[in-house]
């Protein structure tokens, strides 16, 4: 593809990437239950494993490429959950394509909430996803426990993964979420005492890769407990989370609070985003 050099396609494209978000934070931090508040109908993809779709209210719906366990016709939100991962014998490369197949038919427009195209796609639980790369490239090392060279199998297992994020993202579908859990990474793994901060959870370099692949990346958090818990968006790196950061100009990003609700309408003021801007727009 060549340089895009008009105006108004480079428009396009800045639009495109501040659409395009990752919620990173620890288990019980509001983050499946804040895509919620994203643009109607939404579409949840729960990766393998992944056990965030307790959070979303059931209701009976018949299922498509992966298991649909729940619609809310309120809200129009549909769940896709995947079945359960054959032990025994894992099918790496079929777990991928039956997610790529799923993805695409999603970002694309193919498959639709009752003939309305989804505004919003999430992948939840994307850490979960990671490891699937990980094993399909390693032959299923990862799993068994076995040791294998970390030197030519976390490149490649990056590179598939990013690749499939990267497509999904240049696609017009409105908005595109990414939701997974943080692990803490050392400033120096070869300094037993050097600090650590927080990051997605990924292995390798992965982790730290997701801040400049994503155009928002926001880290949940939880103040307080019980009924008077406040969720709150990091939208700043600070002493704790490293793996954070907007892709704004200077401008903008000097305007953006280093903490906001977890509601999408919360945060959307402050990227800079035109109102007009549609699925048909994303896609010239």
């Amino acid at each position: 593809m060549p340089y895009i050099e008009e105006d108004a396609k480079q428009d396009v494209e800045v639009e495109r990437q501040r659409r395009r978000w990752a919620l990173t934070g620890g288990p019980e931090r509001g983050k499946t239950t804040s895509l919620l508040t994203f643009k109607h109908p939404i579409a949840i993809v729960s990766c393998p494993d992944e056990l965030g779709f307790g959070s979303i209210p059931k209701h009976a719906h018949e299922g498509g490429v992966a298991t649909c366990l729940s619609t809310c016709p309120r809200w129009q939100v549909d769940v896709f959950l995947f079945g359960a991962v054959d032990a025994v014998k894992p099918d790496w490369i079929g777990t991928i394509e039956e997610t790529r197949r799923l993805m695409a038919d999603l970002v694309i427009g193919k498959k639709t909430w009752r003939d309305q195209r989804y505004k919003t796609v999430a992948v939840d639980g994307w850490h979960k996803l990671y490891p699937v790369y990980l094993n399909l490239q390693s032959g299923g090392r990862l799993a068994k426990g076995e040791s294998f060279d970390g030197r030519k199998i976390y490149p490649t297992a990056n590179a598939l993964f990013f690749n499939d994020a990267r497509r999904w993202c240049q696609s017009d579908v409105e908005w595109l979420i990414f939701t997974m859990w943080v692990e803490r990474d050392s400033d120096d793994p070869n300094d037993p005492t050097a600090s650590t901060h927080f990051f997605p959870a990924l292995s390798g370099k992965a982790g730290q890769n997701v801040v400049g692949e994503i155009g928002i990346t926001l880290a949940a958090e939880r103040q307080g407990t019980g009924g008077a818990a406040r969720y709150i968006w990091l939208t700043q790196p600070d002493t704790k989370y490293w793996g954070v950061g907007c892709h704004l100009p200077l401008e903008l990003a000097a305007k953006l609070p280093p903490s906001v609700p977890q509601r999408w309408e919360a945060i959307t003021p402050y990227l800079g985003l035109s109102p007009i801007y549609t699925s048909k727009d994303l896609g010239q």
